[in-house]
Formats: C-alpha cells, sequence, structure tokens
C-alpha cells in the first residue's frame, strides 16, 4: 500500500514559515487529491466475480482444488510452526458454498479434499441450497495420502457409470492416485464422455518437473486403454498438475498427454489459476498457472464459451496482490489457494 503523502507533506510544508500559506494550502489540496487518487488506484485491481450464466443447452465443467478441506490434519507432536498470514488455516464452509452456487456447474474435479464425510456432507447442503441433485464421488488413497481426488456431478442431469481410482499414477507411493470416472447424460440423444482428475506432484525443481511428465504419460497410457475398451475418444483430463515451472515445463506435460491419448491442452484466457506465497509471514500472493484442462476429441466442447479462472483470480485479474485477511485476501484467504477452473460442453453427443 502506498504511504499517505498528505501528512508527510503537511508537517514538511507548514514548518516553513517563509511559504505563503495559500501556497502551503495548494500544496496540501493537491497532495490529499493525489493521495486519493493513489488508494483509489491501489484498490481499482478488485472486482466482483460474477460468472456468466450457463449457456442454453450446455453443461459447465469445473476444476477446482479446494485447499486442504476443511483443514490439514497437524501432528500434535509436531514442532509448531507459524500459522501463514496470508489465508485462514480452516475452509469457510458458507464462502465455499457460496463459490460453488456462483458456478452453476454440472461437473466437478475437487483435489485436497481431506475430510471425505464433511465434504460429502457439504455438497448435501449444496444441493439443498440451489435445488440440484448433487452426488459425490471420492478416491480411496490406499497409500494413505491425506489429500483425496473427487468427481461431483448434478445427477438429475448425468450419471456416473463407474469411476476407477489409479494407484499407478502414484510412482511414488507417496503421492496420490488418478480418479477416472464414465459419464453420461440422461437425456436423449446426450453427451457421454470419460474424465480423469489428477493431482500430480508439487515442486519447481526440473526433477520435478520431470517426474510430473512422468506421471502424465502413465495417465495417457490408462486413457488410451480407455478409449480403446469404449470405443469412444471423447476424454476430458483436469485438474492440480502442478506446474511450478510453467512455460518450461508445459512441452514436456503436453507431450506426454499427446503421445498415445492425442490429447491437447486448452487455453485459459484468465492468465493464472492460483496464488502462491514465498513465505509464511509475508502477505505478498504471487500468481501461478497450476490448473489445467486437456481434452481429447470432444466435439461437443463450446468452443464459444472460454476456459477461464474464477473467484480471486477474477478479483484481482491475475496480478499480484496482498492478503492479511478476509477484505485483502477474498477468496484466497478463506476457501484455497486456487481458482475453480471452468468450460462447457454441449450436452448432445456429437460422434
Amino acid at each position: 500500500m502506498m504511504a499517505h503523502t498528505p501528512s508527510r507533506a503537511r508537517g514538511r510544508h507548514l514548518a516553513a514559515a517563509t511559504i505563503p500559506w495559500l501556497v502551503v494550502l495548494a500544496l496540501l489540496l493537491s497532495a490529499c487529491v493525489a493521495d486519493t487518487s493513489a488508494s483509489s488506484d491501489s484498490q481499482a485491481v478488485r472486482e466482483q466475480w460474477t460468472p456468466t450464466a450457463v449457456a442454453e443447452g450446455n453443461l459447465r465443467v469445473v476444476s477446482f482444488n479446494i485447499r486442504n478441506f476443511p483443514e490439514m490434519p497437524i501432528d500434535p507432536e509436531a514442532e509448531p510452526r507459524p500459522a501463514p498470514l496470508s489465508y485462514q488455516l480452516r475452509t469457510d464452509e458458507e464462502a465455499l458454498l457460496q463459490v460453488l452456487t456462483q458456478l452453476d456447474f454440472d461437473v466437478m474435479g475437487v483435489q485436497e479434499i481431506i475430510d471425505v464425510a464433511l465434504f460429502e456432507d457439504l455438497i448435501s447442503r449444496l444441493s439443498e441450497r440451489t435445488g440440484r441433485a448433487y452426488v459425490a464421488v471420492l478416491s480411496d488413497n490406499a497409500n494413505d495420502n491425506p489429500q483425496h481426488l473427487g468427481v461431483v456431478i448434478d445427477s438429475d442431469k448425468l450419471r456416473l457409470v463407474w469411476t476407477r481410482e489409479h494407484p499407478s499414477i502414484d510412482v511414488r507411493g507417496t503421492l496420490r492416485p488418478g480418479l477416472s470416472a464414465r459419464i453420461e447424460s440422461l437425456y436423449e440423444g446426450g453427451i457421454d464422455f470419460s474424465l480423469m482428475v489428477l493431482h500430480l506432484a508439487s515442486g519447481s525443481t526440473a526433477n520435478r518437473a520431470i517426474l510430473r511428465a512422468e506421471q502424465a504419460a502413465v495417465a495417457a497410457g490408462i486413457i488410451a486403454e480407455q478409449q480403446a475398451e469404449l470405443g469412444d475418444d471423447d476424454y476430458v483430463v483436469l485438474g492440480d498438475l502442478n506446474t511450478a515451472r510453467q512455460e518450461e515445463e508445459y512441452g514436456l506435460m503436453d507431450e506426454s498427454f499427446a503421445a498415445e491419448a492425442g490429447m491437447d491442452r486448452m487455453s485459459n484466457q484468465s492468465g493464472c489459476s492460483s496464488y502462491w506465497i514465498k513465505k509464511a509471514t509475508n502477505p505478498l500472493l504471487r500468481v501461478s498457472w497450476l490448473d489445467h484442462v486437456y481434452l481429447a476429441a470432444l466435439d461437443e466442447l463450446d468452443d464459444t464459451v472460454p476456459v477461464v479462472s474464477g473467484a480471486h483470480c477474477a478479483e484481482q485479474r491475475c496480478q499480484q496482490f496482498e492478503s492479511t485477511d478476509l477484505r485483502s485476501g477474498s477468496t484466497f484467504y478463506n476457501v484455497s489457494d486456487h481458482c475453480p477452473v471452468y468450460f462447457e460442453i454441449t450436452d448432445t453427443d456429437l460422434d
């Protein structure tokens, strides 16, 4: 935040008795105007996020990493760690419900669900609030990783034919599996497609980027097998792919998905999908691009509706900002460091 120049100007100029008082007054007024303008500019980046309405006949598909919902368990015997200045440790469930209500989604892939039962309860409350019939299926995580993946659908429009967990994507035995699903419209002539939710290894080193590409290649092999099994190439991959090196590793990731499964990464016009903090005591948030969507075939994509990131990414227009409380940090502060990424498909089978 810029310093308030009026108080400095007042002390400096009033002490100079040789300057006529009218000049002093003019300088003070000018400083006040400048300060008001600066303050206004510092707040101008913040916008109200209002998603566009889902187009008639379309389905909205969302990927959302809901930061350690509702809270990452901490070993009581571990060394105490300072709480981050920039966000609260426990998810504000009411704020999350507001975001999900605004999204008006039909299909959602989620990551970092710690308490599966509580998340299922939250989805039930979302159904009551919106008049929808949402159902959620979460991964089992056989390796006991606390962060679960999930698929949520509106069961009044769609059905989950099956879901499958893929522990082989956890190539280290300490990461997360993949979770795939077959989804069919309940309407005659409606869409059918397969979907995989991923949460790849984190880290910003070159070795971690190579590890993520390895995981993507395993996922692509599974997808190719499912495409052959179903005789249907329509496939969506979404999730937190943790591409911390961004442009430096997109080539590796793209090649991994394209080689076996014929998948292309969709362009997101927003410019970011998440924010990160360098230190727990530093309120400055830096933009990042970790959440992606890859498609194979899927002529049902409505390419007139862009892929975008919502919540605080939209409010801040993917610019750096500081977060110290709910007012300054918005949904970064009380919901997640990630933003929901969403797009639309037509509910028509064009195969």
